[in-house]
């Protein structure tokens, strides 16, 4: 029973080991293998760190992505920001692009 034990606790550390390592390469500036590595030999304390410290980045903006983000308009009525494609307003119903 404890050799089953120490064998699952073992498997669960190396998948959060590899879980930091692959969630660096979107959220630190540091290479994401040192901080695999970090976690699964520093324990606990390491991956204490890489939340606290490795964490130092946002996620890749849109435009890096390549996901482009559609032209928006101002509603002349309600003013609320609507996409260009659209003839009318969500909201009130008035008619977009006419100034």
């Amino acid at each position: 029973m404890p050799v089953s034990l120490i064998v699952t606790a073992a498997v669960l550390w190396l998948f959060v080991s590899v879980w930091a390592a692959l969630d660096a390469r979107d959220h630190s500036s540091h290479d994401p293998l040192l901080w695999g590595l970090t976690v699964f030999f520093g324990g606990i304390a390491g991956i204490l760190l890489y939340v606290n410290v490795g964490r130092d980045r946002t996620a890749a903006a849109p435009s890096e992505t390549g996901v482009q983000t559609p032209e928006l308009l101002e509603c002349p009525n309600c003013r609320s920001k609507e996409v260009a494609t659209l003839e009318q307003c969500r909201f009130c119903g008035e008619r977009l692009g006419e100034t």
